[in-house]
């Protein structure tokens, strides 16, 4: 037969290259089976894969990604920490440990500012009340801020990925707001993703109790030891770290985060959330008696 010529089904003799041929040699010239996507391609795949999975990843937390509510707060607070050292006055600069003025300029948690918001010619003056929310993403220092964040990348999209941003964004605030309130009320005002921090660790022991009942004998005893262990595990950092940390703002963040989630089936358990929110208000802003009030002036006198 000559060169290049070909029969067809019917026995007919052709010239030329069959149809197809010029794909198929294609193929063979880049080193791949027919039909086949090339490298390039299937890299083109990949990237196109990953920006519909919800953007670049973080290197060293798979499941991080930073187009979602987890990646938001950290990049909000890594934003907030460069203004507290080097933005907002007196600047802290290259020492790394924000001033605290500073941090009260921008929302650290201060009780007495809070009263004031409620005592000092009411709503001038709301905005105080940003010290519930705000502590949540400012920081002491650079490992204040990477032990928080390293946890919040670790836990934070496993929940995000398996219930919704919603579902994490209420969370998470609801689970810093409860422990904000908690320390203020109790005198420490406190600051850091801590509070938030242990709220997705009381959702971790809220989901648990959910599911009890349903667990087999073998399943139940694996429970019992994983949560004596983690119970274990923060007491002992609770012991070592006891006077750095905040021990309300903790407290408050996990009894925030297992009232939320249980209060997904029954509402019973948000309302007793609102009661121990609305009785550290009343402690914070009602209970102080009126010669409290004289230090208001002071107060707004630190944002000079």
């Amino acid at each position: 037969m000559p060169a290049g010529s070909w029969i067809d089904a019917q026995g007919v003799l052709h010239s030329g290259s069959r149809p197809g041929d010029s794909r198929d040699q294609e193929a063979l010239s880049v080193g791949r089976p027919t039909g086949q996507p090339s490298l390039h391609s299937a890299q083109q795949d990949l990237e196109t894969g990953r920006r519909r999975q919800g953007g670049f990843r973080f290197i060293g937390f798979p499941g991080f990604k930073w187009r979602s509510v987890i990646g938001f707060v950290v990049a909000v607070q890594f934003l907030m920490y460069v203004v507290s050292l080097w933005v907002v006055t007196p600047r802290a600069g290259f020492s790394l440990n924000p001033t605290g003025k500073a941090l009260f300029k921008i929302g650290s948690s201060n009780s007495l500012a809070e009263m004031c918001a409620f005592r000092s010619n009411f709503p001038q003056h709301v905005l105080e009340l940003r010290r519930w929310v705000v502590p949540i993403c400012l920081h002491l220092s650079p490992l204040h801020i990477l032990l928080n964040v390293y946890f919040e990348c670790s836990c934070g999209p496993r929940i995000e990925e398996r219930d919704s941003a919603l579902s994490f964004t209420v969370l998470f605030f609801g689970a810093g707001l409860m422990g904000n309130l908690l320390s203020d009320a109790m005198g420490v005002n406190g600051v850091g993703g801590s509070t938030a921090c242990y709220g997705i660790i009381g959702m971790d022991f809220a989901t648990t109790y959910r599911r009890w009942p349903e667990l087999e004998p073998e399943q139940r005893e694996s429970v019992k030891l994983g949560v004596l262990q983690t119970s274990m595990m923060l007491l002992l950092w609770e012991i070592i770290l006891w006077k750095e940390l905040d021990h309300f703002g903790h407290l408050g963040g996990f009894i925030g985060g297992f009232l939320i989630v249980l209060g997904r089936a029954r509402r019973g358990f948000l309302v007793c959330f609102g009661i121990i929110a609305m009785s550290c208000v009343w402690t914070i802003c009602i209970h102080p008696p009126a010669a409290a009030n004289a230090a208001c002036p002071g107060v707004w006198a630190s944002y000079a």
